[in-house]
């Protein structure tokens, strides 16, 4: 077993992993501070709970504009241009059923997405009278939801080991794709596009297998080292990333030469943004 198939498997068990960590979390910690009436209660007395703001001011956190337009340019990078999500669609038998797997997965991300928007209500709840970032409990606000599930479930054998494998789970399974689909896909891409076409045209299949191997390890290595890297860029990364990857796959500019002119600027504004925000 090996190649897509090992990552879907890979997937598989991560989902399972990650849902039912977070489900715990949420369910003991929603029993831990009083119950869903608490949460809405204190979440709305401090207008938390805002379904519809229109402001087009764009230091707004969260509003219907920086949602549908920033959603679309990640959804879109996500579902339409990632490679890895790609080679998923490319290993179905018609259109129609990649159609039907990304319906199933929109119910799953919802699903996902739900459960960690409660979660982080309920955390403002257990917090509500005291700030663990100005008492200096953490350093940083990623720090916040560790430090709950310690203060509500510390106490209870095997759950916070839980929570860490739903941790692990989710930064193995990030919304863009797995490591293990991306070393795969990195691996394959090397081998169809380099390898085989400059170095080894004859390879057996043996041969192409091993080598496949050998990229991935070393694309691994390679994704282990960077790690430290982008974390000092923080979203930054991945918003430059996204304007760039999209035009690649748009059909006009496949067909024209703009492509070569919008990637020139592009690249320059990508490395001005990651110095601004290093």
């Amino acid at each position: 077993m090996g190649g897509l198939k090992a990552v879907m498997w890979t997937d598989t068990f991560q989902v399972i992993i990650m849902y039912g960590s977070m489900i715990a979390v949420c369910i003991i910690g929603d029993a831990d501070v009083g119950g869903p009436s608490e949460v809405v209660k204190r979440n709305n007395d401090t207008q938390r709970i805002e379904f519809f703001e229109f402001n087009p001011n764009p230091a707004i956190r969260h509003s219907f504009w920086s949602l549908v337009i920033g959603g679309y340019f990640q959804w879109v990078t996500i579902y339409g241009v990632n490679q890895s999500q790609v080679q998923r669609y490319l290993s179905v038998p018609s259109i129609k059923q990649a159609q039907r797997a990304i319906w199933i997965n929109l119910v799953g991300l919802l699903g996902l997405l739900c459960i960690c928007c409660y979660t982080g209500m309920v955390i403002f709840t257990k917090y509500y009278d005291c700030d663990p970032l100005s008492a200096n409990l953490v350093e940083r606000s990623e720090q916040l939801f560790p430090l709950f599930v310690m203060d509500t479930l510390g106490h209870l054998p095997g759950l916070p080991g839980l929570f860490v494998a739903g941790i692990f789970s989710g930064a193995l399974s990030p919304s863009k794709t797995t490591v293990s689909s991306g070393l795969n896909s990195l691996a394959a891409i090397a081998m169809e596009d380099f390898v085989k076409p400059f170095c080894f045209p004859n390879l057996s299949d043996r041969a192409a297998t091993n080598v496949s191997k050998t990229l991935a390890v070393l694309f691994g290595l390679i994704c282990f080292g960077l790690v430290f890297v982008a974390a000092q860029f923080g979203n930054a990364l991945e918003v430059s990333i996204s304007l760039i990857i999209l035009p690649k796959y748009n059909q006009n500019c496949l067909k024209s030469r703009k492509i070569v002119l919008w990637n020139f600027p592009n690249i320059i504004f990508t490395i001005k943004l990651l110095l601004i925000f290093q």
